[in-house]
């Protein structure tokens, strides 16, 4: 449905967050701002824009599977044409793109999506333009998608979308009134054993908003805004029995604050309602809230951050719908004309109602570009993807790898245009470097294979501790950072599951090479990305009865982190950094026992191992730190801010098992968080001591489920809160080294189902919290942080039916925070 937070601060295009492909044109979103409606030229003047972009790309796990993930090379064309037509007080814009997609191996996952659009305006008098527009695409449905039926090949769809609306001035007052309607057409997707129907998809919505905004102080604007939508199916009843038609409505209340051109924002809150004709499916009642937030910096620098909730539909059974909470941060820099790098984070929470289901999904990427000439460039991207649900065996890791080469009619730059100067006088960290680094953090595995009759699919994992060196080269471009790192590192974590069968994990040593990409700060602090390939030698013990496999492999795997570096005298520096890898799936074959049997008689069971890891450390640089401004940041005083998280729970469970034995295993999964904190404190000669309160939810979880009969079981981070003290050191005249130490609140929900008894607890658990972290001025009153937590609970039992099993979780997680000081 609509993007609110983006809908109502740019009502003139009324678009659909869902089609991504679908662009605003920059002329005519200038235009929809309040106090922007500007008389047009009466002169018809005309404009043609467009490119291709032709990019090799890798996925390696290419039907978003948690077990025998499929990897894959494969090609992107992507063209794309618009002619834009300025005449009298009339614009309009006709456009076209088209997104092809050819695979080596998988011709079944080829598609070709492409999009035809219009969009116009004309000037109603000086306060006062009326818009209008819409596209037709035809698409598919991505294998990362919630709703994908997982056919053999991708689901296809037909979209008719148009907008029309009204905005202006009166005075101190700006209204905007809009309505949008949404046509969609599922075909029916290919299978294995046959076709997946598909109509009972196909619907209309009609949606019908408004905004009426008062110019409270020079900048700033005080709203309401609502929304009433339709949504009717062509099909009065769906396949599984459900009519699916409802109607709905959003009402909030916010602000917009504009600084000149480098800062526009604005938040609201409100509530969401959606009601539905079957009385078996759940009606929807929510808060809805929102924000949007754009920051140009000095020198090439620009980030952007949105929020927003929506109620989108579904076909899952009882479900009626999901509520989609999604927020996302990318960041922009450039060096000169020719080289432009950026990247981001996203998080999507996917909350069914109705149906037992909840997903959250985190993303991050980075991408570079260079410009040979004018009209033409070459670049690379790096995509991560992750999937923590609460259904055993939907989880996933993704990586996905692009090179480019593109070309477009307009340059995207002037060639007397200058460059972005380094500050007179400083240098960056060039040269090669020296790191010493210890790490702590999880090693998750997914584990499905045969048991009986069925299958079980379970998760597995624990946390340890490792030690290792970094070696690596780097070179500034004004305030951008490249380089390139290789690294090795010994130690890691193992877990064991003993019961009737007794398999385990361990992770022993690893060494990788990496790509960074990184900024620098005004003070000369290193805020980076990086990109790599990390071998890891792992070693699979599995024994069942007199069969006993030894299995010990080395994997490369594809993997991501962020962090940051802050100099310590002339050479020295201390980094604070969390990385994520994930590794290809493997088999291991134990001796029979029921299930499908390999061709030497062995039963195969798929491990999927996944790592989150937290590194801090120091490094010498033979190259010297950057020159230092001779300002000092003070640290001192009261701050708010938010963060997003990221880690694994992890539960020691005991419990008896058929057949006598008891079970003894270490399970753990990994998810995200949303924080909010605030806190105060006070610097005195380089030292700094604190206080800080702070509340999370997301999810952290783990599951386990034995089909189809058995324990189906999991335990889920629901929300925790608590305070703690800080205590740090200034490494720099903009760097806080700290250390927290506090107590944390947690709700942990678990749920407990066999053949017979059904349980369902949820209660707070309380424990310390340790943690560390690296802290950094990104200005005189905002910070930038990357810090690792860790909590240990005390044991908890589930009692079912006459027997009960023992819980004992423990969690590490780091928080990327963003703090503003009063």
């Amino acid at each position: 449905m609509l993007n609110k937070a983006i809908w109502f601060v740019a009502c003139a295009f009324l678009f659909d967050a869902a089609a991504a492909a679908q662009e605003v044109d920059a002329d005519t979103a200038g235009a929809a701002k309040p106090g922007k409606v500007e008389p047009a030229e009466k002169k018809a003047t005309g404009a043609l824009e467009g490119g291709v972009d032709v990019a090799a790309g890798y996925d390696d796990n290419l039907f978003a599977t948690r077990h025998r993930k499929v990897d894959d090379a494969f090609v992107l064309i992507e063209p794309s044409l618009k002619y834009r037509l300025t005449t009298g007080d009339l614009q309009l814009a006709l456009r076209g793109s088209g997104d092809v997609a050819f695979h080596d191996r998988n011709a079944s996952e080829d598609y070709d999506d492409w999009l035809i659009g219009a969009d116009g305006q004309v000037a109603l008098g000086k306060s006062a333009r009326l818009i209008a527009g819409g596209t037709y695409e035809w698409q598919h449905e991505s294998r990362t998608s919630p709703e994908d039926v997982a056919g053999s090949a991708p689901t296809r769809f037909e979209r008719a979308y148009a907008y029309a609306g009204l905005i202006g001035r009166a005075g101190k007052a700006a209204y905007r009134i809009g309505a949008t309607y949404n046509d969609y057409d599922f075909a029916d997707t290919p299978a294995a054993s046959g076709t997946i129907a598909n109509d009972d998809r196909d619907r209309r919505t009609f949606e019908l908003g408004g905004r009426l905004g008062f110019e409270a102080a020079e900048g700033t604007e005080l709203f309401v805004q609502g929304l009433w939508d339709q949504r009717r199916y062509r099909r009065e009843i769906d396949d599984w029995g459900f009519a699916r038609d409802s109607r709905g409505y959003s009402l909030a209340a916010g602000v917009r604050h504009e600084i000149g051109r480098s800062f526009s924002g604005e938040a609201f809150v409100g509530i969401l309602r959606q009601d539905y004709d079957d009385a078996f499916l759940p009606d929807v009642h929510t808060i809805d809230y929102g924000m949007a937030l754009d920051w140009t910096v000095r020198n090439g620098l620009s980030l952007s951050f949105d929020l927003d909730r929506s109620i989108e539909e579904t076909t899952l059974p009882l479900a009626s719908s999901y509520v989609l909470t999604s927020g996302s941060l990318s960041v922009q820099a450039s060096a000169g004309r020719r080289i432009a790098i950026g990247g981001g984070i996203s998080g999507a929470d996917y909350a069914y109602r109705g149906a037992d289901r909840s997903e959250f999904v985190i993303g991050a990427n980075v991408w570079a570009r260079h410009w040979l000439g004018r009209h033409l460039y070459i670049g690379a991207d790096y995509e991560f993807g992750q999937r923590s649900s609460n259904v055993a065996g939907y989880d996933y890791d993704q990586n996905r790898v692009f090179l480019r080469l593109g070309a477009q009619l307009q340059p995207p730059y002037d060639r007397g245009a200058s460059g972005v100067e380094v500050a007179p006088g400083s240098r960056g960290p060039d040269g090669p470097y020296l790191a010493v680094l210890l790490g702590h953090g999880s090693l998750v595995t997914g584990l499905n294979g045969p048991r009986g009759t069925g299958t079980n699919t379970a998760d597995f994992g624990d946390v340890d501790a490792d030690i290792g060196v970094s070696l690596g080269y780097g070179k500034t471009f004004g305030r951008l950072y490249a380089g390139v790192e290789a690294e090795g590192f010994e130690g890691g974590a193992d877990w064991l599951h003993d019961a009737d069968r007794r398999f385990s994990v361990s992770r022993t040593n690893s060494y990788g090479a990496s790509l960074r990409l990184g900024r620098l700060t005004g003070q000369g602090e290193l805020v980076y990305g990086r990109v790599g390939v990390v071998s890891t030698r792992f070693r699979t013990l599995y024994r069942r009865f007199d069969q006993e496999v030894d299995d010990a492999r080395r994997l490369a795997g594809l993997g991501l982190g962020l962090g940051l570096e802050a100099s310590a005298g002339s050479h020295g520096f201390v980094r604070s950094e969390y990385g994520l890898v994930s590794y290809p799936d493997y088999d291991v074959g134990v001796g029979g026992g029921g299930g499908p049997a390999k061709a030497d008689g062995s039963v195969a069971d798929n491990f999927s191992n996944t790592e989150n890891r937290f590194r801090m450390g120091v490094g010498l640089r033979f190259g010297g730190n950057p020159a230092r401004k001779d300002t000092h940041t003070d640290f001192s005083g009261a701050y708010l801010g938010v963060a997003l998280g990221h880690g694994g729970l992890t539960s020691s469970n005991q419990g008896p098992r058929s057949g006598g034995f008891m079970l003894d295993v270490t399970r753990s999964g990994q998810g995200a968080l949303i924080a909010a904190f605030a806190g105060a404190g006070a610097e005195l000669t380089g030292f700094y001591l604190g206080g800080e309160i702070h509340a999370d939810t997301g999810k952290l979880d783990w599951n386990i489920e034995r089909d189809p009969q058995g324990r189906i079981y999991s335990v889920e981070h629901d929300y925790s809160y608590g305070g703690s003290v800080i205590a740090g050191r200034k490494i720099s005249g903009s760097a806080l080294l700290y250390a927290r130490i506090g107590v944390v609140r947690t709700m942990f929900d678990t749920r407990y189902a066999t053949t017979k008894q059904s349980v369902r607890e949820r209660h707070v658990e309380q424990a310390p919290r340790y943690g560390a972290g690296l802290q950094i001025a990104l200005s005189k009153k905002s910070r930038f942080r990357v810090e690792y937590n860790f909590a240990d609970y005390a044991k908890y039992k589930i009692a079912y039916g006459e027997n009960e099993d023992a819980f004992e979780n423990y969690e590490n997680f780091i928080n990327i925070g963003f703090l503003r000081n009063f």
